[in-house]
Formats: C-alpha cells, sequence, structure tokens
C-alpha cells in the first residue's frame, strides 16, 4: 500500500478519529487507500480525505504509536507512505514492521476491523531443541 497524503489534514483527522491521546493501547486504526481517497476508522469514529494512492490496499495499525509518529513530521508539506511486510516507509525514513498488525492488498476483501487475537502479544512456544532446567548440571543449578 502506497499513497501521498497532505500532513496537515491528515494529523488532523488522525486527532479527531484516534482521539489525543489514544484511547486504549489496543485501539487499531484501519488505513483503506483505494480510488484517489484515504479512509481512517477506528471502533468510534472514522474520517476521509483526499490522497495520491500509488497502490491500494488496507493496513492495520496500533493508533496510539501511529498519531505521534506523524506529528514528529512536522515542517513536511506532504507525507508519503508505503506499508509492506517488511514495515513502514515515511517518505526516506524506516520503521520497523511492529507498528502495523496486518496487510491486505485489496480493500473489497478486507476486514471491516480485526479480532482481538490480533492484539495479544505472540506467545512463545517452547520446542525441542531449547535448554531446559534439567539439562543443566546440578552444580550449576545452585549458583
Amino acid at each position: 500500500m502506497i499513497f501521498t497524503v497532505h500532513r496537515a489534514v491528515f494529523v488532523k483527522l488522525l486527532k479527531q478519529v484516534v482521539g489525543s491521546p489514544a484511547a486504549t493501547d489496543n485501539e487499531v486504526l484501519r488505513l483503506e487507500a483505494h480510488n484517489m481517497q484515504l479512509k481512517l476508522s477506528t471502533d468510534r469514529a472514522g474520517a476521509a480525505c483526499a490522497a495520491i494512492i500509488t497502490k491500494k490496499g488496507v493496513a492495520f495499525i496500533r493508533a496510539y504509536k501511529f498519531l505521534p509518529l506523524m506529528r514528529s513530521f512536522k515542517g513536511r508539506k506532504t507525507l508519503t507512505l508505503e506499508i509492506t511486510p517488511e514495515g513502514l516507509r515515511i517518505s526516506n525514513f524506516r520503521v520497523s514492521s511492529d507498528i502495523w498488525l496486518a496487510i491486505f492488498d485489496n480493500p473489497a476483501t478486507a476486514p471491516a476491523q480485526l479480532g482481538a487475537d490480533a492484539l495479544k502479544p505472540p506467545v512463545h512456544v517452547p520446542t525441542d531443541d531449547l535448554l531446559t532446567l534439567a539439562d543443566i548440571p546440578r552444580w550449576r543449578r545452585n549458583v
């Protein structure tokens, strides 16, 4: 998903949709770029603005991290955002992939919201190749 948007309008809409500060750390922002329009929505509110869409798509982003990030680009007139499985790129600045939760190429088949399971941290499942306490010699356990 790639789009270019006017920064001031985008930040203003984010403040209205997400709230300043975000209501909860678990709030998810849905960005939909399609038909020269960028739609922003959460469970509570939604808004839309004009944008130059290079590649359409839908992305679900952690709202409490995204709003402060967009505010940090003060002084720029427009922002080009590229959201890929590798992460988020804003103009020439790359952000790690932990800010977004899911990406869909086709807005028609993308869900309206994500389930609560997407917000949970990944559960570490032990495998056979991990060491356990039984593998450590008895004399090392008392240290």
